[in-house]
């Protein structure tokens, strides 16, 4: 009896400190706004863009030249350090723009035709495949 109360008492032990480790005090419900010092996941998440790809006759002009659109898609404002479109240094650029969700930097990439996109942030870099 005595072996089977122990056993017991383990596996009890056991799953409060299992419940203890799923449950954070970050994600636990609370009567009001969470405290500033809590801050949910999301904002640990890499950065996001939407990354698109146009044709544009700049200015009035009767030819069309490539560019390249970079818009935040991030709840929170993200500081974009560098822009290099298929790892060339002549097709780098280095904006250090800081974009709210929405905003978006728009790059000539005429002589770039662009491939791979990578774009570096304050939070991390994202990199983007073109077909």
């Amino acid at each position: 009896m005595k072996v089977f109360l122990s056993v017991f008492l383990a596996i009890m032990a056991a799953l409060f400190v299992a419940k203890l480790l799923d449950d954070p005090p970050d994600t636990q419900t609370t009567n009001g706004p969470a405290p500033r010092s809590v801050r949910p996941a999301r904002h640990l998440a890499s950065p996001n863009f939407r990354v698109r790809v146009r044709k544009s006759n700049m200015g009035g002009a009767s030819f069309l030249v490539r560019i390249l659109d970079v818009q935040s898609a991030n709840d929170d404002p993200v500081l974009v350090k560098t822009v290099s479109i298929n790892e060339n240094k002549d097709c780098t650029e280095n904006p250090n723009k800081t974009l709210a969700l929405g905003e978006t930097i728009t790059l000539l990439a005429e002589f770039c035709d662009p491939i791979k996109v990578r774009i570096v942030t304050d939070r991390g870099e994202v990199t983007y495949h073109f077909d």
